[in-house]
């Protein structure tokens, strides 16, 4: 595990609204965000990227997606 890594996650809804937030990884590696969903929003298929970086290691990314009926 990483501790202290930056972590930026970003969720794109399908009427392309971003929302982002920011969390330090723990001394397990883990960090942490919330996504309240607005009506505004819309239904279908949302997309998460995350990124995890810190000084001298490899960034980390990874994707997933979510639906909202």
């Amino acid at each position: 595990p990483v501790d202290g890594a930056a972590v930026q996650f970003d969720v794109i809804s399908p009427s392309n609204n971003h929302y982002t937030s920011n969390d330090t990884t723990d001394s397990d590696g883990k960090a942490f965000s919330s996504f309240r969903h607005k009506t505004n929003y819309g239904t279908g298929v949302f997309y998460v990227d995350v990124t995890a970086t810190k000084a001298g290691y490899v960034v980390g990314t990874a994707s997933t997606t979510f639906v909202v009926q």
